[in-house]
């Protein structure tokens, strides 16, 4: 039983370490993943926030490019462009498009329509053959061409001709809807810019049916999307994506990654932002997403702070077993000292010889029962002075007398 309670503390010590800092370090190391997973979020919530800031910024001063090179042309576009498409198109060679903006696809001027097609309010677009030995091809009736374009080919006639009408109409700068032939795809979709003419310099007169009756005629500038919007992600910041959606036809335009796609086609993270950007009487929105896989955790933090709780519970289960090993061996040398003193005192009590035990300062500390025998000592002499024992007999004196 006595060996027993002094290896009690390092029993504890172990239980200590097993039921308490394990489970108390696992949970902190769990926290504190959770926390920097937390933070690192929000910073990418921030990141992506900038992005698509500077991004919605970009795109109308990208527009502004394609629109610039609209207006342009209106000031080269000759009145009988209809009847001459190459000494228009000579002349826009002049402006170096392709210079100004690498998604620009083609220039177009396109004459009104007929005096009833004016009083209507049509718009004359459909496909033709192109003469005049300009070469071989499709394009839109009554127009000039530079560049190549799959609206020369009939694609988009539609969407662009709603443009030129509300151009026309609103006297101002119209962005179409995107377009894209079967063959290219989404992928290759364009969109044009119409900027309507009404004379060489002449402002747009004060009402629609004015502005019907006076129109010279429209520039047109087509530019791939993909393109236009590559120019202004460009800088985009590894691990963000972001996307462009046309809200009036809820179709993705394209989607931007330093890093490959954010997730399958048509799925976006929960926390995903988005920003919607006005262009030329259109909406764009521009979502942004964060490409990493995020877990609810830090999982290097998390193998970080169970390592270090595996460590610390090692330590722990070190000491209590050193503490213990100290505790038998002294326990160990206890029983020994016990031991050889019982064997001292069995041997002292039965030697016939009188003998005594006395301190270095003169104390009697051991009398065997022999010296007891002979010595009336009283009852309070262990510990006593010799020298105030002597008295007792003589034997103590000389005790005394060895003692001093």
């Amino acid at each position: 039983m006595g060996s027993a309670v002094p290896g009690r503390p390092g029993r504890r010590r172990m239980h200590w370490a097993a039921a308490i800092a394990v489970p108390v370090g696992v949970a902190l190391s769990v926290a504190s993943a959770a926390l920097d997973e937390h933070r690192l979020r929000d910073h990418e919530r921030v990141e992506v926030a900038s992005e698509l800031a500077i991004a919605s910024s970009a795109l109308p001063t990208r527009l502004d490019v394609q629109r610039g090179v609209a207006l342009a042309a209106t000031l080269v576009g000759p009145a009988d462009a209809g009847t001459v498409p190459d000494a228009w198109a000579g002349r826009i060679e002049a402006l170096d498009v392709q210079d100004r903006s690498v998604a620009t696809r083609a220039l177009l001027w396109v004459a009104p329509g007929t005096a009833e097609d004016r009083a209507t309010g049509a718009v004359p677009l459909d496909v033709a053959e192109l003469g005049g030995g300009s070469g071989g091809g499709a394009v839109v009736r009554q127009s000039a061409s530079y560049g190549s374009s799959v609206l020369l080919d009939g694609v988009g006639l539609d969407e662009v001709g709603r443009s030129l009408a509300a151009a026309r109409d609103s006297g101002e700068p119209r962005l179409s809807a995107p377009f894209w032939s079967r063959a290219t795809g989404r992928g290759a979709a364009e969109a044009a810019i119409a900027v309507p003419v009404y004379g060489e310099g002449a402002d747009p007169p004060d009402t629609v049916d004015a502005r019907r009756s006076e129109l010279t005629g429209w520039t047109v500038v087509t530019f791939r999307i993909d393109s236009f919007l590559g120019e202004s992600m460009r800088h985009l910041h590894p691990g963000v994506a972001v996307s462009v959606v046309d809200d009036e036809l809820g179709v993705e335009l394209a989607e931007f990654s330093t890093s490959g796609p954010v997730a399958e086609p048509g799925l976006r993270p929960a926390d995903a932002s988005s920003v919607d950007v006005d262009l030329l009487d259109r909406t764009w929105t521009l979502t942004g997403s964060s490409t990493r896989a995020a877990p609810w955790v830090s999982l290097p933090v998390l193998v970080a702070g169970l390592v270090i709780t595996a460590l610390a519970a090692l330590v722990l289960v070190v000491q209590a077993d050193a503490e213990r090993r100290a505790v038998a061996t002294a326990e160990a040398r206890t029983r020994d000292l016990r031991r050889r003193t019982r064997e001292l005192e069995t041997i002292t009590s039965s030697t016939p010889d009188a003998l005594a035990r006395v301190s270095s300062d003169g104390r009697l500390l051991f009398a065997n029962q022999a010296l007891l025998d002979v010595v009336p000592l009283p009852a309070d002499w262990p510990g006593r002075p010799v020298a105030e024992l002597a008295t007792h007999h003589t034997l103590l004196a000389a005790v005394a007398d060895l003692a001093a």
